[in-house]
């Protein structure tokens, strides 16, 4: 498996609105069941924010995934174990950037969240902080809101 600061590398964000999309296909990718110019995801809706709502567009290339929503510690606690899995949740992090979602990560045994947005080369990167989980639980009544999924053989 390539490292996930690679396949970000990689990945574009095509519409200003396809966040949960482009991430969706960034898991695919993650997990190298599509390439690294895949966006069929991205084209199907276009510049629509479609939120979770889709996960299961995901099930044909491999990926079973579940909308959760947990208080702050308890998804956080959640997210955590699941990139010690080799697993990679899609976060809505409102209110710690412009763009709310992003892929977490185990770097250096540190939880950290990145992210490619619309027309922007860089990746993006937030550190796992108390800060950020205040923000998080401000904008969403002290929850966290996120995707865990399972890769399943097609």
């Amino acid at each position: 498996m390539r490292p996930p600061r690679e396949i970000l590398k990689h990945h574009e964000q095509h519409y200003p609105d396809s966040c949960a999309a482009s991430g969706m296909e960034i898991l695919l990718k993650l997990h190298g069941l599509e390439s690294g110019s895949f966006r069929d995801i991205q084209d199907r809706y276009g510049n629509t924010n479609i939120g979770f709502e889709r996960l299961a567009d995901m099930l044909p290339y491999g990926i079973k995934a579940a909308d959760e929503e947990q208080v702050i510690e308890k998804g956080f606690a959640k997210i955590e174990e699941e990139t010690r899995h080799g697993r990679f949740p899609l976060v809505s992090l409102p209110g710690a950037s412009k763009w709310h979602i992003w892929v977490a990560v185990m770097e250096a045994d540190k939880l950290r969240f990145l992210s490619r947005d619309y027309q922007n080369p860089s990746i993006l990167e937030i550190p796992d902080c108390p800060g950020l989980r205040h923000t998080v639980a401000t904008y969403r009544q002290g929850k966290v809101h996120y995707a865990i999924y399972d890769t399943i053989k097609k």
